[in-house]
């Protein structure tokens, strides 16, 4: 195991710490279980299921290119004329759309998650003191 594969294992092992941490302290604080998941658990786990549903939908325009193997159509049709024939401009025309789409969606999903998960502090937003002259 080398070395980044450890950190990543120890920051994995803190958030889960960090996650189980606060999920008790709900519980002393007798907060019922639905007031558990709505407050606590689903906004520390909505960057994962966001991430997760990202993930997919950008593996699914990918995907959806292959259509075009059972006859379905799409930008996989063009891939698979431009392939057949060895036409490069052919494969370009539908595999360039296609990866654009793919963007466009990840993009969509990175807008949802700004607007979705709180911002964190940053150190040039916080106020310092002034010095006095």
């Amino acid at each position: 195991m080398g070395h980044g594969e450890r950190k990543e294992r120890y920051r994995r092992e803190e958030c889960w710490n960090e996650f189980i941490e606060l999920r008790e302290s709900a519980i002393a604080l007798g907060l019922p279980a639905r007031a558990r998941l709505r407050l606590v658990e689903i906004p520390l786990a909505l960057p994962a299921i966001l991430a997760g549903i990202k993930i997919s939908a950008v593996i699914n325009v990918g995907t959806a290119t292959l259509g075009a193997l059972i006859g379905a159509g799409g930008y996989g049709q063009p891939i698979l004329t431009g392939i057949q024939l060895d036409d490069h401009a052919l494969i370009l025309s539908g595999a360039i759309p296609a990866a654009l789409l793919a963007l466009l969606v990840q993009a969509f999903f990175e807008l949802v998650e700004r607007l979705m998960l709180p911002r964190e502090p940053s150190l040039s937003s916080s106020r310092r003191p002034r010095k006095r002259s």
